[in-house]
């Protein structure tokens, strides 16, 4: 039977601590700070499934990092340690979705998880050595940054619907413009949820992302105009069409960047800039 003292990752840490504090030379020679690194990765895994599952608390950082934290700030778990905690935890974890291909970009609530646990391993290093970053880099970030490119990739050419969930009286065409519009806009948005996590994000995306709407999402506006459904344009004015809106959520994520103002990507700037004074009526928000 394991010891009450060893489930509970709080109090795991205390006993190694004490042991820390009684007797550093022992606790040195016995690389003592390995095998609570490895002992507390099981702990840390069984407190990031059981987080995950709880919605309600995807922005707050959890217990168990600040325990962790706290241990290599004291150096109960050292650098060497550390590394091999996060490598069979959060790391690990990420690290098996990406080589499976697990992740659908398209899922918002999958999307916030996986951020999450992402930010975990940022914080457990508060920001990190040069060694840490880089294998959060190879292992994590670049195969991450390749499936939210590859998963853009994927809408450049038309999307059709599975099925169209409206009445018989609909126009099918709008029905399956709708449908389109809800999913680049679902899938931009999900995204740009990794901008604030990697450091890569703008470097490797930024680009793909600006000629994406300058050459298909525009276009593929455009050809709405042409609908006469009233259920895809609801009033006579440009701006309040369903086509605009989508616009208007999605030029609201590329002005959190400074994207339209880099002089490498002028022309797409100037394309996108055009479309919003034709797709958005406050002349403030384009």
């Amino acid at each position: 039977q394991i010891r009450s003292d060893f489930q509970v990752l709080p109090e795991l840490v205390a006993l190694f601590t004490e042991w820390f504090d009684h007797d550093l030379q022992e606790y040195k020679d016995c690389f003592a700070g390995l095998s609570l690194a490895d002992l507390s990765s099981i702990l840390v895994r069984l407190e990031v499934y059981s987080s995950l599952l709880n919605a309600d608390t995807l922005t707050e950082a959890p217990c168990w990092i600040e325990t962790i934290r706290d241990a290599s700030q004291k150096g109960v778990i050292d650098f060497d340690a550390s590394v091999r905690l996060q490598e069979k935890s959060s790391m690990s974890l990420l690290a098996s979705l990406m080589k499976a291909n697990a992740y659908n970009v398209a899922s918002m609530q999958t999307t916030k998880t996986l951020t999450r646990l992402r930010r975990y391993g940022s914080m457990l290093s508060n920001g990190g050595s040069n060694k840490m970053s880089g294998m959060w880099n190879e292992t994590v970030d670049q195969p991450l940054l390749k499936s939210l490119k590859f998963s853009l990739q994927q809408i450049s050419l038309p999307i059709f619907a599975d099925r169209f969930d409206g009445s018989s009286d609909d126009d099918l065409a709008a029905t399956t413009t709708k449908q389109q519009l809800a999913h680049v806009e679902v899938l931009l948005k999900n995204i740009f949820e990794w901008r604030s996590v990697l450091k890569d994000f703008d470097a490797v995306l930024g680009e793909d992302i600006l000629n994406f709407l300058q050459t298909t999402f525009i276009v593929f506006l455009s050809s709405t105009n042409s609908q006469n459904s009233s259920s895809l344009v609801e009033t006579t004015s440009m701006s309040s069409s369903v086509g605009a809106i989508s616009f208007q959520r999605i030029w609201a994520l590329i002005r959190t960047t400074d994207w339209l103002e880099r002089p490498e990507w002028l022309i797409q700037a100037t394309t996108l800039q055009a479309a919003s004074e034709v797709y958005i009526a406050d002349p403030a928000l384009s």
